[in-house]
């Protein structure tokens, strides 16, 4: 079995070109607002709508760690869009470090739960968490068995709207892709760029136990030959695109560029 990582462009013009920004999928449109084309100056407060297939939207929000005015964080709090009165919970921090650019993915499993990997916090960080939504608890995977994806942050990790079933029984969970590799120096900061990576790696599930997920990776995926993808970037938006796959858009380059065009991506067997 071969999995291949299959990049399709969306927005292939520079007319919307920035980093730090967000982007929202609801039904058949791709929400885009904020980001920066200059290092800590805000590009407008336009909300930019792009049309795509139909995509199923969770009912809660999520907010997890971050950099607030100082020093790093790893709380956690949801929000239920379901609920008539609008208001965050505060759920149980995640295991330390805390830190900024980490990725949060919802797991399509009978058992709901959540996936974090990667982050900053001075140095770039990997290794799964995974909470339990149920019982409001985090466990940690450092190292599931077989390959892991390297340390990164500010990358996309987006759980799949249901699981994809491969041929050797096993299922796609989710996908984590591109990302930062390396800081700029501490004397650049925000006014550099790092090195990124150009990866795409699949969480997948070998079983399920009374004891919890049986989790490990697959990757890096091949790209097919011939087929393009995405330069090397990271601080881009990114959202689950269908039932099977994600959407990401603009991002920071490697030569310190901020990036304006778009791709979906899913994963194909052959």
């Amino acid at each position: 079995m071969t999995l291949y990582a299959v990049w399709t462009p969306i927005v292939p013009s520079k007319s919307l070109n920035r980093s730090s920004h967000s982007v929202a999928v609801v039904k058949a449109k791709a929400y885009i607002f904020g980001g920066e084309l200059k290092p800590r100056t805000p590009l407008d407060s336009d909300i930019h709508v792009l049309d795509i297939q139909s995509f199923l939207l969770h009912p809660t929000i999520y907010l997890h760690a971050g950099c607030p005015a100082k020093g790093r964080i790893g709380t956690l709090h949801s929000l239920d869009l379901s609920s008539n009165k609008l208001s965050w919970e505060k759920l149980a921090s995640a295991p330390e470090p805390g830190r900024g650019g980490t990725n949060l993915a919802v797991l399509p499993v009978a058992k709901p739960t959540l996936a974090r990997f990667g982050g900053f916090a001075g140095h770039e960080l990997a290794g799964l968490d995974l909470y339990d939504v149920a019982t409001n608890t985090w466990s940690s995977s450092p190292h599931l068995p077989g390959a892991n994806p390297p340390a990164r942050s500010v990358a996309g990790f987006v759980g799949l709207a249901r699981s994809k079933e491969l041929s050797d029984s096993r299922a796609a969970l989710a996908l984590l892709f591109l990302g930062e590799q390396d800081p700029t120096p501490p004397e650049v900061g925000h006014d550099g760029a790092g090195r990124f990576h150009d990866d795409v790696w699949v969480l997948v599930q070998r079983h399920e136990t009374d004891g919890g997920l049986a989790l490990e990776w697959l990757g890096p995926l091949k790209r097919k030959e011939g087929s393009k993808g995405p330069t090397p970037r990271g601080w881009f938006g990114y959202a689950g695109y269908g039932p099977d796959g994600a959407l990401m858009f603009g991002g920071l380059e490697d030569s310190n560029e901020r990036a304006g065009d778009g791709w979906t991506l899913r994963i194909e067997e052959a």
